[in-house]
């Protein structure tokens, strides 16, 4: 059985939404656990760390099942850009 290339860009198109939907949960669910502020160090600790496997396991379905590379923000100031001095003389 072979799926046709528009429907498979629908399958894809439909993961990356359940995909953003399922990282905008994640999100408001950090939100009201940070609101209520109750809880020890340990439980935010381990609470992050589960919200951060999460989060790669989504990346990683993204990377393997879409082949979308989504790229981590690297902060910082920028490098003046490399220019080969040959082809400027």
């Amino acid at each position: 059985m072979s799926v046709q290339l528009h429907d498979y860009e629908a399958i894809k198109l439909d993961i990356l939404y359940s995909l953003a939907r399922s990282q905008r949960a994640l999100a408001s669910m950090l939100e009201h656990i940070t609101e209520m502020g109750s809880l020890t160090d340990t439980a935010s600790d381990e609470l992050a760390r589960e919200l951060v496997s999460m989060s790669a396991y989504q990346q990683s379905l993204a990377n393997h099942l879409l082949q979308i590379k989504l790229r981590t923000i690297k902060y910082g100031s920028p490098t003046s850009p490399w220019l080969n001095k040959t082809i400027f003389e």
